[in-house]
């Protein structure tokens, strides 16, 4: 029973020991951090994939020569409108009084 403990105790002090180079060790850190930025950065991919499908659909749609996506983008982006044409713009959740 004693040899028992005396080898539980060993492998005690020895996974406190691995645990503890481990920590205090530079390139755990290091792998940790690593791991953390690989993770952001395959984010920052997805999104920036779903803007690049976004924007490849307006080019194909302006090349196609869709007018209307072309006017509703002048209408919206940059306040045009036809000549003789009024403007009527309404805030959501407004008060009327």
């Amino acid at each position: 029973m004693n040899r028992l403990l005396k080898s539980k105790r060993a492998l005690i002090l020895a996974a406190a020991a691995m645990a503890a180079v481990l920590a205090f060790n530079g390139s755990f850190y290091g792998l940790v951090h690593n791991l953390l930025t690989i993770k952001r950065l395959n984010r920052e991919n997805a999104e920036l994939d779903l803007e690049y499908q976004k924007l490849s659909a307006a080019y194909a749609k302006i090349r196609g020569g869709d007018t209307s996506y072309i006017e509703e983008a002048a209408r919206v982006r940059y306040n045009m409108s036809h000549k003789g044409e009024f403007e009527f713009r309404f805030r959501a959740g407004a008060e009327s009084k």
